[in-house]
């Protein structure tokens, strides 16, 4: 009911304004991550996969609807890109554990927490 264009003003002032709040000095944590929607999921009518980035009050500071699973690897770069995570701790999941998300990661020098699977174990 509301349109993506406003939808996007009003987080990138939201975004402004957490960026410019400094009378809290404490890291706010951004969890990035993707859910698939249940439901009425057919043949006909795949389920609908998001990755949203999360801040720490659970309040959804972005989100994208991608086409499978596997974008939300590409999602997280973006997410990274326009996101202020300054003063930030960046989460993911296993499939944020990507050699190029760590790299853009590291490249805002940020803290991050990256969750592994067992099937991981060179790791």
């Amino acid at each position: 009911m509301v349109s993506p264009a406003y939808l996007q003003k009003f987080r990138d002032k939201w975004n402004h304004i957490i960026a410019t709040n400094t009378s809290e000095k404490l890291k706010k944590v951004h969890t990035l991550d993707g859910k698939t929607q249940g439901g009425t999921a057919s043949k006909q009518q795949k389920a609908n996969h998001r990755a949203s980035a999360v801040d720490n009050n659970g309040f959804c500071i972005d989100e994208v609807l991608v086409n499978d699973r596997s974008n939300k690897i590409t999602a997280i770069p973006e997410f990274l890109k326009q996101l202020n995570v300054k003063d930030t701790i960046i989460t993911t999941d296993a499939m944020g554990c990507q050699k190029d998300i760590v790299k853009l990661i590291r490249h805002n020098k940020v803290d991050y927490m990256l969750n592994l699977k067992r099937n991981q174990g060179s790791l």
